[in-house]
């Protein structure tokens, strides 16, 4: 009977350490996802100071100066051109965010999709391409996923004609 308590207790031994090294695996785990959470509460953060700055700067109607630069660029004054920096770093700003949130909760949030076609509806005036060529130029490589935003944005700008905008505005202002 002693022999048979003692494999018992031998067992039951064996299994609490397991459980106790599972359980611990579990807390490393939790403690993971809790850092990347916060990791992730620090960008939406960060992000949305920068766009209040932003929104400041873009005034009240970014609309009318971003109409101006696709239709009238030559009509810009000084006014319009903070403007336009202000909202073009906007877009800019919110793609960096996008890959910064995601790759920090491991998430694909799908921003190789959603680049080119902002890219071109921003950037695909003649000031909006200036601006983002500027731009990336002054970024220094090697930031993983921010250089391919640029790649991926200077790629769809120069993949389509600036007449291709200016065609659909001619377009959307035809009189029938």
């Amino acid at each position: 009977m002693a022999d048979r308590t003692a494999r018992f207790s031998n067992w039951f031994q064996i299994i609490s350490n397991i459980a106790i090294i599972i359980g611990l695996g579990l807390v490393v785990y939790e403690l993971n996802q809790s850092r990347q959470f916060v990791h992730g509460q620090m960008i939406d953060q960060i992000t949305s100071r920068q766009t209040d700055r932003m929104l400041v700067m873009m005034g009240e109607n970014p609309q009318a100066t971003l109409a101006k630069a696709a239709l009238h660029p030559a009509d810009l004054n000084e006014r319009d051109v903070v403007t336009l920096d202000a909202l073009y770093s906007h877009v800019v700003l919110g793609w960096g965010s996008q890959v910064m949130a995601g790759e920090a909760l491991g998430l694909d949030l799908h921003w190789r999709e959603a680049v080119p076609h902002e890219a071109q509806r921003y950037f695909g005036s003649g000031p909006g391409r200036r601006w983002l060529k500027a731009w990336s130029a002054g970024i220094s490589p090697g930031f993983g996923s921010i250089d391919e935003v640029f790649e991926l944005a200077l790629r769809a700008v120069s993949d389509a004609s600036e007449s291709h905008y200016q065609g659909q505005y001619d377009l959307l202002l035809a009189k029938d």
